[in-house]
């Protein structure tokens, strides 16, 4: 599992509106599903966040895809009155355990190491 968090999105809401940060969610999001397997599952979570669930990965296969996800936000900049600004996500990765109660624990640990 792959925990997505928006950097900043807070800021451009706060100095641009909710417009504007609707717009970088939905930045983040279309970067998001382009870059996954078409077998992953993308989902939001919380006000600024998402998941990517992939099935029958490895750990380093999940951390190269941290990184290619990074990359794909980071390549964008939002188009603000102010003059654009780059979107950023931090990304955590978890791999499920067979001692984890549930995918809430996985979650939990993958926003533990999110960068």
């Amino acid at each position: 599992m792959l925990a997505v968090d928006i950097d900043h999105v807070e800021q451009v809401n706060d100095r641009h509106g909710r417009l504007a940060g609707d717009a970088l969610l939905t930045l983040v999001a279309q970067r998001l599903l382009t870059t996954a397997r078409e077998a992953d599952t993308v989902a939001g979570v919380g006000g600024d966040g998402f998941v990517i669930v992939r099935l029958q990965t490895t750990a380093a296969a999940a951390a190269a895809t941290a990184t290619r996800v990074r990359d794909a936000v980071r390549g964008h900049a939002l188009d603000l009155p102010a003059g654009g600004r780059r979107a950023t996500i931090s990304v955590g990765v978890a791999v499920a355990r067979t001692t984890d109660g549930d995918m809430q624990d996985v979650l939990r640990r993958a926003d533990e190491f999110a960068q």
